[in-house]
């Protein structure tokens, strides 16, 4: 058997697990007529490595480097990071998105002064072919029917804008027809005011210009205090005609009977 590799032995994997502590190795001594017969067991137990139990605070430049991740000074962490535990920040800063089963502050759901009660998707690319036509990719979400919009669909957008520091300047508002449904998350759309898509623009419907089933929705305005039930919209713009209901700031209301 001499000169026989292990690797090569037929089932020497079940034989190595069932006892390799009592295995013998041979070392060599420097008389040529001695030899000294080691154990595994044996063999780790004079040269093998302790596992480390050392506090981080006693590891030399670890505490260190860990600072320059967490500290305010900066530091980039790549990769994903799970906590399975509480975490406190004191600011919380977030380039793309934020997902959660369940958002609460005080127990008030809270939003933007615009809030529309219709099927809402969030852009995540925007594509211009150039010819005015611009191929619009959705957020997906998991579990549902991301894209909700149909042909002729007439979309309704709000973001804010920007100064090169990064201060806010204002906002827009953003109305696009839809020309076209390609798959669950795909779309193609025009400009109907010379806003172009944005990424992380939520689109909301508020109307349609050939069906008259998707010329409605509910529309509250906590700016100018009214909540209003909308139909028969098939452009971008909101007429008086297309106001069914609406309670709260009637100031701008002139009914024909009413006043």
């Amino acid at each position: 058997m001499s000169g026989v590799r292990i690797k090569d032995l037929q089932s020497a994997k079940s034989v190595i697990e069932q006892g390799f502590d009592q295995f013998e190795f041979v070392v060599d001594s420097p008389d040529p007529d001695a030899t000294l017969n080691v154990s595994d067991a044996e063999l780790k137990k004079a040269i093998g490595t302790e596992k480390h139990i050392h506090p981080l605070e006693e590891v030399d430049g670890l505490p260190g480097e860990l600072e320059k991740k967490f500290d305010k000074a900066g530091g980039t962490i790549t990769g994903n990071i799970r906590v399975d535990g509480n975490a406190r920040m004191k600011n919380l800063s977030i380039d793309e998105y934020l997902e959660v089963p369940e958002l609460k502050y005080n127990r008030i759901t809270a939003t933007g002064n615009e809030f529309w009660v219709t099927d809402a998707g969030v852009i995540d690319d925007v594509f211009d072919d150039d010819d005015g036509i611009f191929l619009v990719t959705l957020k997906e979400k998991p579990g549902e029917i991301t894209i909700n919009f149909q042909y002729k669909d007439i979309l309704r957008g709000i973001f804010y804008t920007q100064d090169q520091n990064g201060k806010p300047t204002g906002f827009k508002t953003a109305y696009f027809e839809v020309t076209g449904i390609i798959d669950d998350i795909h779309f193609d759309c025009i400009s109907l005011n010379g806003v172009l898509p944005e990424r992380f623009m939520t689109l909301a419907p508020q109307g349609n210009k050939t069906n008259p089933n998707r010329q409605g929705s509910i529309y509250l305005d906590g700016l100018n205090k009214w909540i209003r039930v909308l139909d028969g919209v098939y452009d971008d713009k909101i007429e008086q005609k297309n106001i069914k209901v609406q309670l709260g700031d009637l100031s701008e209301i002139n009914h024909p009977v009413f006043g």
